[in-house]
This record gives structure tokens, C-alpha cells and sequence, in this order.
């Protein structure tokens, strides 16, 4: 046991740690991720409504997630797309209303 007043070494050892971080901090350049990397983020971090409803929760987190976790994430980038591209912008639904199989219902109208 360390005397009184004198830092162990585990606690020297973690604030040169602490000291090493601050000084890299200052000399690199902030980190900026990928557009699409940091938009994966947000949806990660708060699913809008949207997506719980298109995609449903994120799966639990285990030894086994790791493809259904990947699916997910592609599913959220390739709806997150669409919806951008198609000016989809309901905060509940995720891909908007259903295509109809009556052929004349989706016949451009002449008029």
C-alpha cells in the first residue's frame, strides 16, 4: 500500500494517460467522419419513429448480432436514401403508402 500523500503507481500510470491524451488532442486535427458514417450515427443512436416502423428495433446486441445488427444498418441507409431522394418526409411512416396492383389506378391520367 502506497504512503500517504504519494500516488500509486497505477495512479501515476493513468495520469501520464490522461496527460499523453490531452497533448495528442492538441496537436491532431478534430475527427470528421463520413456524411453517411455520421448519418448511420444519428439513426443509430435515436431511431426516428420511422424506421422503428419500417425496420422495427434495433436487435440486441450479443455474440451472435453481428448480421442481423449489419442488416439493419444497410436497411436504415437504403430507406434513409429513399426517403431523402423521393421528398418522403412522414416522421412515422418509413416508406409512405403501398403501391397498388390496379393497373389503371397507376396509368398516368390524361386530362
Amino acid at each position: 500500500m502506497p504512503a500517504l500523500g504519494r500516488p500509486s503507481s497505477f495512479e501515476r500510470v493513468a495520469s501520464a494517460g490522461a496527460r499523453a491524451a490531452d497533448s495528442l488532442d492538441r496537436l491532431l486535427p478534430p475527427f470528421v467522419c463520413a456524411p453517411r458514417a455520421a448519418r448511420l450515427r444519428e439513426l443509430e443512436d435515436a431511431p426516428p419513429g420511422w424506421l422503428i416502423e419500417a425496420v422495427g428495433r434495433p436487435p440486441a446486441r450479443g455474440k451472435n448480432a453481428s448480421a442481423s445488427i449489419l442488416a439493419r444498418q444497410r436497411a436504415a441507409l437504403a430507406i434513409d436514401d429513399y426517403r431523402r431522394n423521393h421528398g418522403w418526409d412522414s416522421p412515422y411512416e418509413g416508406l409512405g403508402p403501398k403501391p397498388t396492383d390496379d393497373l389503371l389506378a397507376r396509368r398516368p391520367h390524361v386530362g
